[in-house]
């Protein structure tokens, strides 16, 4: 059985994370063979990390790269702490 479209985003993010098993990334190919918006999604997955990696080597690279200020910080902190109060 082919699976669905939600299970194999989850799984392709998953595999940022941790190697797949045989199964799992058998069941990806399978359904990349009928489903080119999910292999798409794997594409965009992979450019994003990529991109993400690079700015951080580069950001490593030049201890002067632009950083938030400290009462930006703060506000940030602060609206993610009362949005999980209110979830």
């Amino acid at each position: 059985m082919i699976m669905p479209c939600k299970k194999i985003t989850h799984l392709v993010s998953a595999s940022l994370d941790r190697r797949l098993s045989l199964n799992e990334r058998l069941g990806i190919f399978v359904h990349f063979l009928m489903c080119k918006n999910c292999a798409h999604y794997e594409k965009q997955m992979l450019f994003i990390r990529a991109a993400s990696h690079r700015i951080a080597d580069h950001r490593d690279a030049n201890n002067n790269a632009p950083r938030l200020s400290p009462e930006a910080v703060i506000r940030i902190k602060n609206h993610i702490n009362q949005h999980d109060k209110l979830h």
